[in-house]
């Protein structure tokens, strides 16, 4: 690409709205208002999520934010380094002829303010950011799809001048709402009058999952063709390119197989044994996989960092959408989805997530702070009148000797048709996820 101004503006100019509002801004998005006060911050801004999870949309969101609060539109650039126009090889040298470019047309003086979109793809882009963020009267906002190179590599790369957030697929809440509901989602009152329509839209949730796109596809045949797209995008762009897999196929069959399994236990050495591989690339194999947000785990409970690592890990689908046309089989547990979605709202909350176990009992999360939970989740389905299945599942839940101290949570698809234990505080599911 050539490093003249008006070019480099004009390979730029259809994702960005310098004279109106902007056509990608979609549907509003909660975290939106939770990111915005931080733009005028010293320290560049990291989205980070999913592959099409919205990080743009929520990005073009802050656009129209900074422009209602008198922001002049030429003072903003959007940056896609998806774009195959540019020249992402060229690393440094690319962004800031992009940058030159920018201020010699557009925004000459006063404060600039640069969204770079899938920041991933451009070699060595943390040198260039740092330094700008130095030098120039200037707030940056990033995003990427790779959690290691966004969060575990983010405060080396950036040395300390970064704030990141993740943005996730919608929450239920979000859901519906995309979904054109007219359910008042503000007004717990309104719900029970929707009952039904709450209860059919949560499993479209369950089965489908909460990626913008899908949820907003008018039929499943193209939801499904959308998801099995950005399944192949994922494992391919996201996870065997970068990490220079040669053999995908394994990798690929590992990613249906814990996709199928969500909500589903497996250690290193059952990986191993499932996929005749070596310990260390299963080891691998499952990070990579993590990495892109594809899956989550949540590791078992233990007082020391090196039991947690050995022992046994819960294995979670990233989004249900994904699962859904990953799966295995044609029959759905309907209690791990919606454990699966208990997981995904737990995951973004503050504290830190673990599943427990003995010999006898166990209790699918438990949520804490410290060394000591806070509160226990048990997820069922199951028909709570049959003494057999109340006594498994309430069990660690009435055994105050486990975790004494601890709040009880437990999260059913209906009401139980006896009473509980007055240990406990019972939601169920829909509802749990509206509040």
């Amino acid at each position: 690409m050539s490093n003249n101004p008006n070019q480099l503006l004009s390979s730029l100019a259809s994702w960005n709205s310098w004279d109106a509002p902007s056509p990608f801004v979609g549907l509003p998005r909660d975290i939106t208002s939770d990111i915005f006060p931080f733009i005028g911050r010293p320290e560049a801004l990291v989205l980070t999520g999913m592959r099409r999870c919205g990080k743009s949309t929520v990005m073009y969101q802050l656009i129209e934010k900074l422009v209602d609060n008198g922001v002049d539109r030429r003072s903003i650039l959007f940056v896609n380094f998806d774009e195959p126009a540019l020249e992402i090889g060229l690393g440094c040298e690319l962004l800031e002829n992009i940058y030159k470019a920018f201020r010699k047309k557009l925004c000459p003086t006063g404060r600039a303010y640069i969204f770079l979109d899938e920041i991933q793809h451009v070699p060595e882009w943390e040198k260039w950011v740092s330094a700008r963020l130095k030098t120039e009267h200037i707030n940056i906002i990033i995003s990427g799809s790779s959690a290691q190179l966004m969060s575990r590599e983010i405060a080396t790369l950036l040395t300390g001048r970064n704030i990141t957030f993740r943005v996730y697929p919608l929450s239920f809440k979000e859901f519906l709402q995309f979904r054109d509901t007219d359910i008042d989602i503000s007004s717990p009152l309104s719900w029970e009058k929707k009952r039904s329509y709450i209860e059919h839209e949560l499993d479209n949730f369950l089965q489908w999952g909460a990626l913008p796109e899908a949820v907003l596809a008018k039929d499943n045949l193209v939801r499904s063709k959308i998801l099995s797209q950005y399944l192949d995008d994922i494992l391919f762009k996201d996870v065997v390119i970068r990490h220079e897999i040669r053999d995908a196929r394994i990798l690929r069959d590992m990613a249906v197989f814990l996709l199928t399994h969500t909500a589903c236990r497996v250690t290193l050495q059952s990986l191993r044994k499932t996929f005749g591989i070596s310990l260390d690339m299963a080891r691998n194999y499952l990070s990579y996989l993590e990495e892109p947000y594809l899956i989550g785990e949540v590791r078992g409970y233990a007082r020391s960092l090196k039991a947690q690592q050995v022992s046994a890990r819960k294995i979670y689908a990233g989004d249900l959408g994904l699962r859904h046309v990953a799966s295995l089989s044609p029959n759905e547990d309907i209690g791990r989805l919606e454990e699966t979605a208990v997981f995904h709202k737990l995951e973004r909350q503050e504290g830190r997530l673990f599943c427990w176990s003995d010999q006898k009992q166990e209790v699918d999360f438990l949520v804490g702070q410290g060394l000591e939970p806070s509160e226990l989740v048990q997820v069922t389905h199951s028909n709570l009148s049959e003494p057999k299945t109340r006594a498994r599942e309430l069990a660690p839940l009435t055994d105050l000797t486990i975790f004494p101290g601890a709040n009880r949570l437990l999260i059913t698809g209906d009401w139980p048709t006896q009473l509980l234990p007055p240990s406990l505080t019972n939601h169920r599911l829909w509802e749990w996820l509206l509040t």
